[in-house]
């Protein structure tokens, strides 16, 4: 990518929860040319004041900085028309050109249309909504980026619904033959026009259809959040960040891996299937049904935490050979600590006050000035009187107590590495879907 004059990149993110209770939000890249995840953000809600809308918005910002602190000349990006985004754009990334995904537009107008066929007196309407969402795709496409094109040839549609075809300049579809049979138009004058004509003509609409772009490359982010959801993510499961981490790694090598076989031609279309459209209930899609992927990726990165863990346990911070020799001076002074504050709490502080108010002051001060006042005492001392006082509680709460010297000294040192079986590499194989032949050639 650094060797690219421009870069177009598309951006969406996800929440780790359904609803507005979200702990996490994961913002992917992808390269709109290639198809390949080029960068991620994970953040935790805490990161942005504990506002779970704002995550989204620091998650978009970091990665552009990232990709321009690597030299990556990115000049247009593609995301939702989420407002604190556009906004950001327009501030600190002014040099960018910030468009809009088709799909998330078209989405709110299909489902405001879907909603207002449900009354009486617009029901007409439900025979236009998928019509109009065709030729919404089809202007996107035919402006090929050029938005007042791309609107012009919305608005024909308002025309071409009730059949009129000569007061607009030009249609993009062949002259209609005279004899064949008329298709379901709409009355100019009905209640169902009328809605629609308002819905198309919006002020908001029309300024946002001339910005989006036609690359169609968000539903490749939207794929790549399905992938995640479903084997790597699930919202209804919590993950803590360092999980969500790599989590989120493991479904970029996926996709990436899947990708990449489809590029080298190794995802062949088997077949195709019919099935019932989520987004649409009462509709039907083509699905393809494509051979799978290859597993490779994944026995790489088996075998190679085999190998690490072959050679021993790598600790940032080694534990080393110690005795109860070398802690028995802190254990005795927090000892000594805890039970000055235990008979502190318990005596309250009043008779102790008392007591050294009659303190002859005089004598304190010749004892200040005395070489040895201000010496700590020893140890010995120090451990003496709080075995004692400790010794004595516990045998009046009638605990036996032992003597130290009778204890046998004890050395605590790093747990010895016991290599993983023939069995239980072939089960971590199967967990991850690779053959279990495999695990003859790992080590």
């Amino acid at each position: 990518m650094r060797k690219l004059k421009q870069v177009s990149i598309t951006s969406d993110g996800q929440f780790d929860s359904p609803g507005f209770c979200a702990q996490m939000c994961r913002v992917v890249t992808i390269n709109s040319e290639t198809g390949f995840v080029v960068a991620f953000k994970a953040l935790q809600k805490y990161m942005t004041d504990n506002r779970s809308s704002n995550m989204e918005l620091a998650g978009t910002k970091a990665i552009l900085n990232y990709l321009e602190q690597l030299g990556i000349n990115v000049t247009l990006l593609t995301t939702d028309r989420h407002v604190t985004v556009r906004k950001m754009m327009e501030t600190h990334f002014p040099k960018i050109l910030h468009l809009f995904d088709t799909w998330h537009l078209l989405k709110s107008l299909t489902k405001d249309l879907r909603e207002k066929t449900k009354t009486k007196r617009s029901g007409i309407l439900k025979y236009f909504v998928k019509p109009i969402k065709n030729h919404a795709w089809f202007s996107v496409a035919e402006g090929k980026g050029d938005g007042i094109l791309a609107r012009e040839i919305l608005l024909s549609a308002l025309f071409h619904i009730s059949l009129e075809f000569t007061k607009i300049t030009s249609c993009c579809h062949p002259p209609i033959d005279p004899d064949a049979p008329e298709k379901e138009h709409m009355d100019p004058a009905s209640w169902a026009y009328y809605y629609l004509f308002l819905k198309l003509s919006s002020e908001n609409l029309l300024a946002d259809f001339t910005r989006l772009s036609p690359d169609f490359a968000t539903s490749k982010v939207e794929n790549f959040n399905s992938l995640a959801t479903g084997k790597y993510c699930p919202k209804k499961t919590f993950f803590p960040l360092h999980g969500y981490i790599m989590r989120s790694m493991l479904a970029i090598l996926h996709y990436n891996n899947n990708v990449r076989e489809e590029k080298a031609g190794n995802r062949k279309i088997l077949r195709y299937v019919w099935q019932d459209s989520k987004a649409n209930p009462g509709e039907r899609i083509k699905k393809a049904i494509k051979s799978k992927a290859s597993t490779e990726w994944q026995h790489n990165i088996v075998t190679d935490c085999i190998q690490v863990i072959s050679n021993g346990f790598v600790f940032d911070n080694p534990i080393s050979d110690a005795s109860i020799d070398d802690n028995s001076d802190e254990e005795e002074e927090y000892l000594d600590n805890e039970e000055f504050e235990d008979d502190e709490f318990e005596d309250g502080g009043t008779a102790e006050y008392e007591e050294d108010s009659d303190i002859d002051l005089s004598a304190t001060e010749n004892k200040a000035n005395s070489e040895n006042y201000f010496d700590p005492p020893s140890n010995e001392n120090q451990s003496k009187a709080g075995s004692s006082k400790k010794d004595s509680k516990l045998q009046e709460d009638g605990f036996e107590v032992i003597d130290p010297s009778e204890m046998e000294k004890t050395s605590y040192s790093a747990p010895k590495f016991i290599p993983p079986t023939l069995k239980e590499i072939q089960n971590a194989l199967h967990i991850l879907g690779i053959p279990a032949r495999y695990a003859d050639d790992s080590p």
